[in-house]
């Protein structure tokens, strides 16, 4: 497995493990992450200190991770999923771990990630890499929790 930057060719691999996962797996959160992002990958997150990572495995798409800059000093993590098939692995914490990396080296002070309440996972990656619950607020009948860690 390896974690590299997106690449056009990627966009509709990424798009449909997405959509397929937050179909699959939480139907009822959809409304809190709308998809357009997804069908301009490369302009929505193609800023000068902004980049979507992909994890790559046997030529297939299985994980993914975005760094959206919220404003100088503040990232955004984004589209953190990976495949069922891979879960387990270590592989989102590497995904997390490249998008530290990459608020390092653009000095970023703070990342934060915005999550649901049911997605425990991709938590509980977060706080192993030093995330800290920031506020809670509900969006229909999506429970949505803000981390954020800082970035040293």
């Amino acid at each position: 497995m390896r974690i590299r930057r997106f690449a056009p060719a990627d966009a509709q691999a990424v798009q449909a493990l997405i959509t397929d996962i937050l179909a699959a797996e939480y139907p009822g959160d959809q409304p809190a992450y709308p998809a357009a992002d997804l069908a301009q990958i490369a302009v929505v997150y193609g800023g000068p200190r902004e980049a979507f990572f992909v994890a790559e495995h046997d030529g297939r798409i299985v994980g993914t991770c975005a760094v959206k800059q919220d404003d100088a000093a503040t990232a955004l993590l984004r589209r953190l999923f990976v495949a069922s098939t891979h879960r387990g692995r270590g592989l989102g914490a590497k995904l997390v771990e490249a998008a530290m990396i990459h608020c390092r080296t653009h000095r970023y002070r703070t990342i934060r990630i915005r999550t649901s309440d049911r997605m425990a996972a991709a938590m509980a990656v977060c706080r192993r890499q030093g995330f800290q619950e920031d506020e809670r607020t509900q969006l229909g009948t999506v429970h949505l929790i803000m981390m954020s860690a800082q970035v040293s």
